[in-house]
């Protein structure tokens, strides 16, 4: 079974600044850094009977809480011609390490992310008064590799890891009436 416990405190505390630019017509550029400092605030111990008990120590950091996040993205839309316009966007995120999980969490450190970044983009075509769209996008553009879950299965001496989306391509078309 798996069971959910509760901790009495934790700590999450930090900084974040954002910046948008429209440096010329039809350009824009955005970034972010988010500078987190998530800890939990004491120690417990769950199933003390146990061979080896569960426990979380005061200063551990939070799952999935990086404590750094940098963020970017520049979207550039140009006329064609007629009432036809192009965008072309491009985005990114790169996180530093973080743990996925924290009871039972594999002693050496292999359920935990190493930084990564991911590169999303797209270009499309549609007519200035944005009535329909097409556009051809991918995400996850370099097939990076992360943990978006793990844990460790009861009575088993593993892990479970889910791994990310890999690099997937499409079209989206869109209309307003």
């Amino acid at each position: 079974n798996f069971i959910t416990r509760n901790v009495p405190e934790t700590i999450s505390q930090g900084a974040e600044l954002e910046i948008s630019a429209h440096p010329m017509d039809g350009l824009t550029i955005n970034g972010g850094v988010v500078y987190t400092d998530a800890f939990y605030d004491s120690t417990v111990v769950f199933n003390a009977q146990d061979p080896i008990p569960n426990t979380i120590s005061a200063g551990d950091p939070l799952s999935f809480a990086p404590e750094l996040v940098v963020t970017g993205a520049v979207a550039y839309e140009m006329p064609l011609g007629g009432d036809m316009r192009a965008l072309f966007y491009i985005d990114g995120r790169w996180n530093s390490e973080y743990r996925t999980q924290t009871l039972n969490r594999d002693p050496l450190g292999r359920t935990d992310n190493a930084a990564f970044a991911v590169y999303n983009g797209r270009i499309g075509i549609g007519p200035e008064n944005e009535r329909w769209s097409i556009e051809l996008w991918g995400q996850n553009l370099f097939e990076e590799e992360y943990f978006i879950g793990a844990f460790s299965p009861p009575l088993q001496n593993s892990f479970v890891i889910y791994p990310n989306e890999p690099r997937t391509y499409g079209v989206t078309l869109r209309a307003r009436y």
